[in-house]
Order: structure tokens, then C-alpha cells, then sequence
């Protein structure tokens, strides 16, 4: 073997300078949510993030708020979050679809 190419994930930077994987930001409940098929969590800033969601059907006003609410207490102050329900997502040059993605600078773990 040569070369192994396999799922690259970007970690979040939080404003309070605490490195998080994005599993460790959407909580558990989000998967129970049955009325999302596909997300993205993005780090527009060092402060500003945004989970864009492909929702199968409207979602459930009391979901969105619990989420929100879940994601801006871990997330602590200075950051700004919101959800946003988005038609499609794009896919990274490779074809995959990114999980995660920092517009701050694709940070890796150390």
C-alpha cells in the first residue's frame, strides 16, 4: 500500500480556543430527529457556525429549538449559531460529502 485515502474531517475551533470534533457538538438527540436526511456543520467564523440541514419534511418547531439550544450551550459564549433547512449540499472536489467543514482553515487534530 502505497497511499491510503480516507475520510478527512475538519475540526472546530471555538471561540473560547477548545478544539471539537463536530460529533462532540450535534448531541445525541439529533438522531432521533427522524425528519432530517442529510447535514452539514460549518465554522463560517471563529465565532459564527451554522448547521445547514436537507429536512425529509418540516421539522417539529420544538426539534429546533432543543437543538439550537443543546448546540449554543455547548458551543459557550461568543459563538452564534443557527440552523438553516437548505435543498442540497455540495460535495467536496473528492465526491464525498464533508461532514464538517472550518472556513477558518481546515483544522486537523495535532
Amino acid at each position: 500500500l502505497r497511499n491510503l485515502h480516507g475520510r478527512s474531517m475538519d475540526y472546530c475551533v471555538l471561540p473560547s480556543g477548545r478544539k471539537m470534533h463536530h460529533w462532540e457538538l450535534i448531541p445525541m438527540t439529533f438522531w432521533d430527529m427522524l425528519w432530517h436526511r442529510r447535514y452539514q456543520l460549518v465554522q463560517e467564523t471563529k465565532e459564527r457556525f451554522v448547521l445547514r440541514v436537507i429536512a425529509e419534511r418540516e421539522p417539529p418547531r420544538a426539534d429546533v429549538e432543543a437543538l439550537s439550544s443543546q448546540i449554543r450551550q455547548t458551543l459557550g459564549p461568543g459563538a452564534v449559531f443557527r440552523i438553516e433547512l437548505v435543498d442540497d449540499l455540495a460535495f467536496a472536489e473528492s465526491g464525498k460529502h464533508r461532514l464538517c467543514r472550518s472556513e477558518v482553515g481546515a483544522f486537523r487534530p495535532d
